[in-house]
C-alpha cells in the first residue's frame, strides 16, 4: 500500500486534466478494450441498436482498458513525473460512473429487448386463444378466427426491434394477445408514418420503452377492422 501511495505521489498533480497529454500506452490498451467490449456486446445482443452497444463498449472498454494501460505507464519510474494524476483520476471516475450505468441499466435493457423479440417471434397459432384490438376511440375488435390468428403469428415471426427517429403515427391502438395458458402479451400499437404497411408494438424492457416492427402487419390489422365492421 505504501509503494502504491508513493507511485501516486510521484505523478504530475499540477497540470490540469484538459491540458494534460494522454499517454499512448493507455490509449493502446483503451482502444483494444473498446474493440473487444463492443464486439462482445454485438455477439451477445446482435439485434439491438448498434449505437447503444457502441456507447456501452466505449464506457466499459475505456474503464477496463485503463487498468492495464495505467499500470503499464507507471511501471517505469521515469514516466511518472510526466503523467498527469488529475487526468487519470478524472478518466477513472468518469468512465467508472458510465460503466456502472451501462452494466446496471443499459445491458439489462438490451437483454430485455432481445428476450421480447424472441418471445413474440416464437409464438405459434396454437399458443394464442384470442387477440383483442382496442382502437383510438375505444372500439374493441376481438379476434378468434384461426386464419386471422395465424396471419398475425406469421407477421410476428418476422418481428424486429425498431428504433424510430421522430416518426409520428398514422393510427394508434392497444393490442392484447391472450394465450391459452391464461397469460397475455400487451402492447401499445401504432402504424408508423414512414412504415405505413407495417405495425409497431411498444414494450418496456428493463427500464426503457422499445418497439417491435411487424413487417406487413397493417394488412392483418385492416382485415380485423373489416371483419368487425
Amino acid at each position: 500500500m505504501g509503494n502504491l501511495l508513493q507511485v501516486f505521489q510521484e505523478l504530475d498533480w499540477t497540470t490540469p486534466s484538459k491540458s494534460a497529454k494522454w499517454p499512448w500506452r493507455v490509449s493502446v490498451c483503451v482502444l483494444l478494450s473498446i474493440g473487444v467490449a463492443t464486439t462482445f456486446l454485438h455477439l451477445l445482443f446482435p439485434d439491438t441498436l448498434w449505437f447503444i452497444k457502441f456507447w456501452i463498449g466505449l464506457a466499459v472498454g475505456t474503464f477496463i482498458g485503463m487498468i492495464p494501460g495505467v499500470t503499464w505507464q507507471l511501471l517505469d519510474e521515469r514516466r511518472r513525473p510526466s503523467t498527469s494524476g488529475l487526468l487519470l483520476r478524472s478518466l477513472l471516475l468518469g468512465t467508472g460512473l458510465f460503466s456502472c450505468i451501462s452494466l446496471f441499466l443499459l445491458v439489462p435493457d438490451l437483454h430485455g429487448q432481445e428476450a421480447e423479440r424472441s418471445r413474440i417471434r416464437s409464438l405459434t397459432a396454437q399458443d394464442v386463444a384470442a387477440i383483442s384490438v382496442t382502437g383510438e376511440h375505444g372500439r374493441v375488435w376481438r379476434v378468434r378466427n384461426p386464419d386471422s390468428i395465424a396471419m398475425f403469428v406469421s407477421a410476428a415471426k418476422q418481428a424486429e426491434l425498431f428504433y424510430p427517429s421522430h416518426e409520428s403515427s398514422i393510427t394508434e391502438f392497444h393490442l392484447s394477445v391472450e394465450l391459452v395458458d391464461g397469460s397475455s402479451l400487451d402492447f401499445e400499437g401504432r402504424i408508423p408514418e414512414r412504415h405505413a404497411n407495417d405495425v409497431s408494438l411498444s414494450f418496456r424492457g428493463y427500464f426503457a420503452i422499445t418497439e417491435l416492427l411487424l413487417p406487413g402487419g397493417r394488412q392483418w390489422l385492416d382485415s380485423v377492422a373489416r371483419a368487425g365492421s
